[in-house]
Formats: C-alpha cells, structure tokens, sequence
C-alpha cells in the first residue's frame, strides 16, 4: 500500500523494478493522489514486469467506459476524445463542483424575496436538500448529501483501477464501489458493503 507523495511513485515504481527481491510481481496499491502520474507515465508504469499497480479514482472516465449507465453530456464529450491529455480525477470533480455550487446559488437567488442576493446560508441549504430524489446527476457520479451538519457525501462512486498496457489512458477499472446514474439498480460489490459514508470521527 503506497502512502507516500506522488511525486515519489514513480521512483518508488522503479526501486521495485530494478531491486530484483522476488522472483514474483509485487502488487501496489496507491491512493487517488497518484492519478495524475498514471496519466504522465501510464505506459511505462505498465511495462515493469516486476510491478503490478492500482490506484482509488475518484473519478475516471474508464469507469464510465466499462458501464451502460446513463451518462452526462459531459462524460459523452469525454469519451468521444476531449481533454484527451486532463486528470480525470480533477477535471470532472471541478466540472461538478462548479456545476452543484452555480445549481444551488441559482435557485437561492431564485427564492430569494426583497432580501436580494441570497446568503452562503441559503445556498447551503440548497447544497443540504440534494438528497434522495434530489440527488445530482453528476459527470463524477451521483452527488447525493447526508443530513446533518457536515453534509458528508452519501455512495459516492470510487473506482479501483489497474494500469494496464493495451487499454486508452492506461487503465481499466476493476472494482466500483457507489453509483455512477441515480436509477442504476445493479447489485454492489461484496466488498463495498462495510464501507461507510460518513468519515469516522
């Protein structure tokens, strides 16, 4: 499990690669900080024959990719060969972002009376109320908030993906957990189940 910085993984890719230890592959797990070294060096991370590498995403076109869900004009646009050389991770969480941030300043302003502008407290509570039916249809996946205070993420969809040599971008998604379309239905991976949506305090 690789915990360090991600400007140190490829190097530390490559001490397993030439230090002969072993006569079998080493599996490396990494978090979603090190998305965008797989994009820079994705084809000779995947020609080390003594490595095998993961890596979470937050969001990643191929998880689109390797499903028939419902997707976002933005995802088409995407998969049709757009920001060929952007993070995935960033590009479509910003586009998200953003997106849910300029949804919920809209309909505050819209229900704002003779106050004018709304206040961060009437956009807060728009961001609260996207829950259940509510949910948005988002490009990272559905962007669905708990209650309480905190308004953590509710199933979140987070990828695990191996490099590979032979697919685009170098990666194919072997485990998602969350959903990417409100109306998908399919059964969750065992090894979602235990997975919580609130952060442990």
């Amino acid at each position: 499990m690789y915990t360090g910085r991600a400007p140190e993984f490829r190097d530390f890719l490559k001490r397993i690669e030439g230090s002969g230890c072993g006569s079998g592959v080493t599996k490396v797990v990494a978090g979603d900080d090190v998305v965008k070294v797989v994009v820079d060096f994705g084809a000779e991370i995947a020609g080390m024959e003594q490595v095998e590498v993961y890596h979470l995403s937050l969001a990643n076109r191929a998880t689109w990719a390797a499903t028939d869900v419902q997707r976002t004009a933005f995802v088409r646009q995407l998969l049709d060969g757009r920001h060929l050389t952007a993070t995935d991770d960033h590009l479509l969480l910003t586009f998200d972002a953003l997106s849910v941030i300029h949804d919920a300043a809209g309909k505050a302003y819209q229900a704002a009376t003779t106050s004018g502008l709304p206040s961060r407290g009437d956009i807060l509570y728009r961001l609260s109320r996207m829950s259940g039916s509510n949910a948005w249809e988002g490009s990272s996946g559905v962007i669905e908030f708990g209650p309480g205070d905190q308004h953590t993420p509710v199933d979140k969809a987070l990828t695990v993906l191996k490099v590979v040599a032979e697919k685009p971008r170098h990666v194919v998604p072997v485990l998602r957990c969350g959903r990417l379309d409100a109306s998908e239905r399919a059964e969750p991976d065992p090894l979602c189940e235990k997975l919580s949506d609130v952060a442990p305090k």
